[in-house]
């Protein structure tokens, strides 16, 4: 079977399980390996169980090989030969996924109990298993799918552990005596979980992994533009409080010498309408900054969907820089004018009052 499965067909399957469920990042697995040694094997079901977000109810049965009840569960592929490993018995009458009634729900776990020597193969099996539950819980389309079911899983927390403990390899010596000498012959047996093609499964990780590295880039990036923009507006905010005590300054002490064109310049900078229009800019900048970055700490899942999301954001950010350029080369100007019609005592003179009351 497991080469049986096109590579189309997994292309599909992922970008479809991509989008619905988006991409999370691997967890460590110290903690769940400790409670497998430590024999608590229910505790260690019930978190890998909670990764996948099912608050599940869990009997574990443990059977040979010839008792698993059907060939639909976690199969290990050896060279020669295939073995049922674990199985999760689900209801057809399964409760709706996050109902209080799947929350009560005992879903009964039967496992070899030879997977328990590797405690990482055990949790990739057991996320396998429980991967069932989720798609049968949600009704999804694919629920019966075992290539869905594997990529579930993957997408959800466990890719860094199928990568390290997907395949177990065992070697072993066998002597072979022969008249004159002693030949030590070396097998290698190597051992393959799950229902995805070595090049299948290559697939979705290098995906997974460029979705990662593209998001991370671009959340980089993106955070950049946030740093500079949030340094825009404060640059804007201390241009523009300078501006309004050089105007205050005029008001009391008024300048002499002024063409007809200034002293309408000077009036126009006096206008409450005027003041009132930075005000708002810096205000609605300070709005969009707040509101942008709310936006963006939702995206803490990858999907390609985000990803473009991000890029967009970027774009928007950019013209809300220029914006804020324009913002503030124009209130920089106008100081610059302000600057100029004063002379050496004003200047002075406007220095000495910021500090002397």
């Amino acid at each position: 079977m497991v080469n049986t499965i096109s590579l189309d067909y997994v292309k599909s399957a992922f970008q479809e399980l991509e989008n619905f469920f988006w991409i999370k990042e691997s967890i460590y697995e110290k903690n769940i390996v400790k409670l497998i040694k430590n024999k608590k094997i229910v505790e260690a079901i019930k978190i890998i169980a909670l990764q996948l977000g099912l608050n599940i109810n869990i009997k574990l049965t443990y059977v040979k090989n010839s008792d698993f009840q059907t060939t639909q569960a976690t199969i290990a592929h050896n060279n020669k030969y295939s073995t049922i490993t674990a199985q999760v018995l689900i209801p057809s009458n399964i409760p709706i996924y996050w109902s209080k009634e799947l929350e009560d729900y005992i879903f009964e776990v039967q496992i070899n109990k030879s997977i328990l020597k590797s405690p990482i193969s055990f949790i990739t099996i057991i996320s396998h298993e429980l991967s069932h539950i989720l798609l049968h819980s949600l009704w999804h389309s694919f629920k019966e799918s075992e290539v869905h079911t594997d990529i579930t899983a993957i997408v959800l927390w466990f890719k860094d552990i199928f990568i390290k403990w997907r395949k177990i390899q065992k070697t072993y010596y066998s002597p072979w005596l022969s008249i004159f000498w002693i030949t030590i012959n070396r097998n290698i047996s190597t051992q393959t979980f799950w229902y995805l093609s070595d090049y299948n499964f290559k697939y979705v990780c290098t995906e997974i992994d460029t979705i990662f590295r593209n998001y991370k880039w671009e959340i980089k990036l993106l955070q950049e533009m946030e740093n500079t923009f949030i340094n825009k507006i404060n640059y804007l905010q201390k241009l523009q409080q300078t501006f309004i005590q050089k105007l205050n300054y005029l008001k009391k002490y008024p300048l002499k010498k002024l063409s007809l064109l200034d002293y309408q310049k000077i009036w126009f900078f006096l206008q409450e309408s005027y003041l009132e229009q930075v005000n708002y800019k810096l205000t609605i900048y300070w709005k969009e900054k707040s509101n942008f970055l709310n936006k963006e700490n939702i995206l803490s899942h990858y999907t390609k969907t985000n990803l473009n999301s991000l890029k967009n954001s970027e774009i928007y950010l950019k013209s809300k820089i220029n914006n804020i350029n324009t913002d503030i080369s124009n209130i920089k100007n106008d100081i610059v004018f302000l600057n100029w019609k004063m002379n050496l005592y004003n200047k002075l003179r406007f220095i000495l009052l910021k500090f002397i009351p």
